[in-house]
C-alpha cells in the first residue's frame, strides 16, 4: 500500500547576482520523489511535448498571499489526457524563471538552506525546455492563466527519457482513474484495492500541502457516501489511517473500547449507517 508525501519547493525571496558556488554554497540533494506521488494532488495530467516557450514573462505570487515572482510559460501539445483538460489540444504550463539547475537545494551543507543570502535557493523546481516530452502532473495556478507542476517540483514531470517511464506512467494513470471515478474504485472487490483508492483520495482531500491551504469545505454528499462505504470494507488495521484523516478525534466517539472485533463492528456500523448523512471535508485555499 502506497502513502503519498509531497515536498513543497519554496521560491527565493531575493535575486542573486553571484553564482551560488561562488558564495560558498553546496548543492544539497535529497531523495527524488517519484512523479506518481504527485498525481493525487493534480487537476490535470497529460502526456505531451513542449512545442513553444513564450518569450514574455508573467509575474504572480507562487501561493496566495506571497510576493510576486517572474514566470516563464511553456506551451505543451497534448498527446494523451489522463485527467482534466477536457477538449484541449494544448496546455500552458508556467514555471518560476529561476527554476532548474538540477535537483536539490543550494545552501548550508547540513541545513540545506542558504543562511547567508536570506532564503531558500530552489534547484528542484521544474523548468521546461523546447521539445521536452513526457507526462506532466499539473495543478491550476492560484491566480495565473496557466497550470504549474504540482508543488512546483521536478517530481511532477515524468520525462519520456527516464528509465522508469513506463512503470511510473502506469501508476500515474491508475491514480488518475481513481480521481475521475472514486465510486468505481471504492467498490472494487479486493480490500487492498479499496485501501489503495482510499489512500489516494485521503491525500487528495485531507493533505493541506500548500501555504494558505487551511480552509475546510464540505465534500459533496455522494463522494462522502462512497468514502465512508469504502472505509467500512477494509480491515480494521487498514481503516484506522483513513478514519484519522477524515474524522480525527471524532473516531473515538463511535469506536469506543473493547476487543478489536467489538471496535471493528462499531466502526463498520457507524460508517454504513451514516454514509450519505455525514458530510466529510477537504482542504482548500483560504478565501
Amino acid at each position: 500500500m502506497r502513502r503519498f508525501h509531497l515536498a513543497i519547493a519554496l521560491v527565493a525571496a531575493t535575486s542573486l547576482t553571484l553564482p551560488l558556488t561562488a558564495r560558498g554554497l553546496k548543492r544539497i540533494v535529497p531523495a527524488t520523489a517519484a512523479p506518481s506521488t504527485a498525481a493525487p494532488f493534480a487537476n490535470v495530467i497529460v502526456v505531451g511535448k513542449v512545442v513553444k516557450l513564450e518569450t514574455d514573462m508573467e509575474e504572480h505570487p507562487q501561493f496566495p498571499g506571497q510576493a510576486k515572482v517572474p514566470y516563464r510559460v511553456a506551451e505543451v501539445k497534448i498527446e494523451q489526457t489522463m485527467l482534466g483538460a477536457k477538449g484541449l489540444t494544448k496546455v500552458r504550463i508556467g514555471f518560476p524563471a529561476n527554476a532548474g539547475g538540477g535537483y536539490g537545494y543550494y545552501g548550508d551543507e547540513q541545513l540545506g538552506i542558504d543562511i547567508r543570502g536570506g532564503g531558500f535557493i530552489p534547484a528542484n523546481q521544474m523548468a521546461l525546455e523546447a521539445d521536452q516530452e513526457g507526462c506532466f502532473v499539473l495543478e491550476r495556478h492560484p491566480s495565473g492563466d496557466f497550470y504549474v507542476a504540482v508543488g512546483f517540483t521536478r517530481a511532477s514531470l515524468l520525462n519520456k527519457k527516464d528509465a522508469n517511464y513506463a512503470e511510473e506512467l502506469k501508476k500515474i494513470e491508475a491514480t488518475a482513474k481513481v480521481i475521475k471515478d472514486p465510486e468505481t474504485a471504492l467498490k472494487a472487490e479486493k480490500p487492498e484495492q479499496v485501501d489503495e483508492a482510499l489512500s489516494i483520495l485521503g491525500e487528495r482531500f485531507r493533505n493541506p500541502n500548500r501555504p494558505g491551504m487551511n480552509r475546510e469545505v464540505a465534500l459533496d454528499k455522494d463522494t462522502s457516501k462512497v468514502l465512508m462505504q469504502g472505509m467500512a470494507k477494509v480491515s480494521f488495521e487498514q481503516r484506522q489511517v483513513h478514519l484519522q484523516k477524515f474524522f480525527g478525534v471524532e473516531v473515538s466517539k463511535f469506536t469506543g473500547s473493547g476487543t478489536t472485533t467489538e471496535m471493528n463492528d462499531r466502526q463498520v456500523k457507524y460508517l454504513n449507517d451514516n454514509a450519505g448523512k455525514v458530510e466529510l471535508k477537504r482542504f482548500d485555499y483560504a478565501k
